[in-house]
């Protein structure tokens, strides 16, 4: 688990390996991609589902690495800097980062060049769940 990614404000991008977790296999397809894990902090993709599973404040999602991404798809993005989760969208000359919230306050960020997809939200580990092993001495 390398951190924390807002779902709501940005916030400052900095890897913070926080211990390892031993995640199921099928959890890690395609074999040959590289994953990660960020804590969720925020509520600005409190109605976005990922198979099923809200993205909820605390829970844990697991995202592949790539650099682009389908619309539609909830990534992991950084501009200036900040990172964010929202939800993909192309426009014609421009990307939608757009919230899926219960509450009215999260905006659409409508960018050009100036982003960097990290990665595709695969899976939403929700806080509390006894399958995760969090080995905290790295």
């Amino acid at each position: 688990m390398v951190g924390t990614a807002p779902a709501g404000p940005f916030m400052l991008a900095e890897e913070n390996l926080e211990g390892w977790i031993r995640l199921p296999k099928e959890f890690l397809k395609p074999s040959t991609a590289k994953f990660f894990l960020l804590r969720v902090k925020g509520h600005s993709m409190n109605r976005a589902k990922v198979n099923g599973d809200l993205i909820e404040n605390g829970d844990l999602v697991l995202v592949r690495q790539q650099q682009s991404s389908d619309t539609g798809e909830i990534v992991v993005s950084l501009i200036d800097g900040e990172a964010t989760i929202k939800r993909f969208l192309r426009g014609h000359g421009y990307f939608v980062l757009k919230p899926e919230s219960t509450k009215q306050d999260y905006q659409p960020i409508i960018v050009n060049k100036d982003f960097q997809v990290q990665g595709k939200v695969t899976k939403v580990l929700k806080k509390g769940t006894e399958l995760i092993d969090i080995d905290n001495n790295t």
